[in-house]
């Protein structure tokens, strides 16, 4: 999941495929406010909400793509696990709260690995 242009991107690889949604909310995600962000993937197919508005993608179904338990980068990822054709390279600079994981709260200090200016715990803009 990205920002790009103003729009929430969602995209998926199941290993041989890529599909991708984006919601490109009126008034923007970068307006100083907390938003609700919730994607669920579900086999082939992804729904992204961004508040109250929502897509959803329905990919190519790949019997081969079952393994959910693949890496998760926030803020940003490695260049070998990003796309040629992704939107954005840049790192996500913002404020994030209460994210959960399948419905588990994301716990930061258990991060492997952290890269750049994170203050984990605050957030200088709220």
């Amino acid at each position: 999941m990205y920002i790009h242009q103003g729009a929430v991107v969602v995209l998926v690889n199941d290993g041989t495929h890529e599909f991708s949604t984006k919601v490109s909310p009126r008034q923007g995600v970068c307006d100083g406010t907390w938003h609700r962000i919730t994607v669920i993937r579900d086999a082939n197919v992804v729904q992204l909400d961004v508040d109250s508005e929502i897509k959803h993608v329905v990919g190519p179904v790949n019997p081969r793509s079952a393994d959910t338990r693949k890496p998760v980068f926030i803020g940003g990822a490695p260049d070998l696990f990003l796309p040629e054709h992704i939107g954005t390279r840049k790192p996500y600079v913002g404020c994030m709260k209460n994210l959960t994981i399948n419905q588990s709260q994301a716990s930061f200090s258990k991060a492997i690995l952290v890269s750049g200016a994170v203050s984990v715990g605050s957030c200088p803009g709220a």
